[in-house]
């Protein structure tokens, strides 16, 4: 791939080639082909899964990139793109600055799904759970559908991966997702409040075979049962937290049946449920199967490695039954999110474009700005969660005077005239996030929005010939 950046095409940095050995699939796995495979098409399946795993990106809509040369359009995802090869993404600064996000180009049909849910959810300013979060593809993708209109709940309940999720939710930058890490029951204790709720199991990750060895290594029959009890116990226990009448997307990145369909069905057979028929792209090699229960038949959609680009994903969506839209928000709990001074209320809004939608409270000596459409949903997870970040940390005020967080630089609704400007080069901007440059010549006096191309990247301060990279030292690049 070029290391040239044409006028119409995102920089990538060159190919990391990486070596890999055919899996070995155990004969438990290729013996359960048969549930879902025809017997003419195990070959080819098999034959796919010892090809070269898939590479894509989803371009932030709001951050205006564009896709790379030789880049193929995902039908299903208007901003997807399929690579022809894997670049060295962290060697991208666009890729730092939340310029896009490194996706499988199936788990993007969750993304299609929550499109479509949106449309039917009637929802003025729709409320959406995605469970099961981390590390956030699915979530900055839902992120980008709800713009400013919508309030994201992203909650991951693992310690160790929330992290992850609240910096990709952060670099994303729209300022319209909460992350929190609680137990699938701190939701369903909540009452109905969710528009949507999407669940993106934890599964045995048969889809992930010829991408992760790690997947392949650790499949057994013992695993899948134990992803099936799992999976079936997070969507009881949140079910409570899903509005009537609203939608819940179910997926798994998995093949069999025990964790897809016979799931579907259980979901069916013990909770009130109605079928959504959703219009799929032409020629999209989507597979669509069938989940019965009650004489009520939900559709399937499968990505199968020898039909579809990506790698493997399950995917339903269905509707909970009872009553039409909840207003969200209606009947909460509200917290004390503590409000600000006006004086201080002025000058964060002063910073944000139309800031007069966003409303202004402190936390900790530092000030946030919540979009207003949040603001309740935002008070209910800091009276019931554990909420991990949330939108939008703008740092701390000195004598009257704003010394900005890191996140405001990475958020499109920043007025970017209220700073001066640095633009870097390549190499520049990779010293910047190294934290190891030192040549001031591309500074701009005191404190400045640092530009890679077209992207934000971070702050620094420069006074006289010396620069403070005020990139955060834990997100710095290492090792490269």
């Amino acid at each position: 791939m070029s290391t040239k950046r044409p006028q119409s095409s995102a920089r990538l940095n060159p190919t990391q080639h990486i070596s890999r050995d055919k899996p070995t699939l155990p004969p438990a796995f290729t013996d359960s082909l048969r549930e879902f495979l025809s017997p003419e098409e195990i070959p080819s399946f098999i034959e796919a899964l010892n090809g070269e795993p898939s590479c894509s990106v989803r371009l932030n809509p709001y951050k205006g990139w564009r896709p790379p040369l030789g880049a193929v359009p995902v039908a299903w995802c208007n901003e997807g793109f399929s690579l022809p090869e894997r670049p060295v993404f962290t060697l991208d600064p666009a890729f730092h600055g939340g310029a896009y996000y490194v996706q499988e180009a199936g788990s993007m049909f969750v993304g299609y799904l929550a499109r479509q849910a949106l449309a039917a959810s009637g929802a003025e300013h729709p409320c959406v759970l995605d469970l099961c979060a981390a590390p956030g593809g699915k979530s900055t993708h839902l992120s980008s559908l709800l713009g400013t209109e919508g309030t994201l709940v992203a909650n991951e309940v693992i310690r160790g991966r929330v992290c992850v999720l609240a910096d990709n939710i952060r670099k994303w930058g729209l300022a319209n997702a909460i992350v929190t890490s609680s137990d699938p029951s701190a939701f369903g204790a909540m009452g109905g409040i969710f528009d949507i709720m999407v669940v993106d199991a934890p599964c045995s990750g048969e889809g992930m075979f010829r991408k992760e060895s790690a997947a392949l290594e650790q499949w057994s029959p013992d695993n899948v049962r134990i992803c099936v009890e799992r999976g079936r116990r997070i969507i009881a226990d949140a079910w409570d937290a899903l509005a009537e009448g609203g939608i819940l997307i179910y997926s798994t990145c998995t093949y069999n049946r025990h964790e897809n369909e016979e799931t579907v069905e259980w979901i069916a057979e013990n909770f009130d449920t109605e079928a959504i028929d959703v219009p799929l792209p032409e020629h999209s090699g989507i597979t669509v199967t069938e989940a019965s229960a009650g004489g009520v038949v939900h559709r399937c959609y499968r990505f199968m490695p020898q039909r579809t680009a990506g790698e493997g994903l399950f995917a339903v969506m269905l509707r909970k039954a009872g009553g039409g839209v909840v207003a969200s928000g209606a009947g909460r709990k509200r917290s004390s999110v503590t409000p600000c001074t006006k004086a201080d209320t002025a000058l964060m809004r002063s910073y944000l474009k139309d800031g007069e939608r966003f409303d202004i409270f402190s936390f900790k000596d530092n000030l946030y700005a919540c979009p207003s459409v949040s603001r309740h949903i935002l008070e209910m997870a800091a009276s019931h969660l554990q909420v991990v970040y949330s939108p939008l940390l703008m740092g701390q005020t000195i004598r009257g005077e704003l010394k900005p967080a890191h996140s405001l630089a990475l958020t499109p609704w920043l007025e970017r005239d209220r700073f001066n400007v640095s633009r870097l080069d390549l190499s520049q901007a990779l010293d910047y996030l190294r934290r190891t440059g030192t040549d001031p010549s591309p500074y701009a006096d005191g404190i400045s929005l640092v530009y890679y191309e077209d992207i934000p990247l971070g702050f620094a301060k420069k006074i006289d010939r010396r620069v403070n990279n005020l990139y955060p030292k834990e997100l710095r690049i290492v090792n490269l």
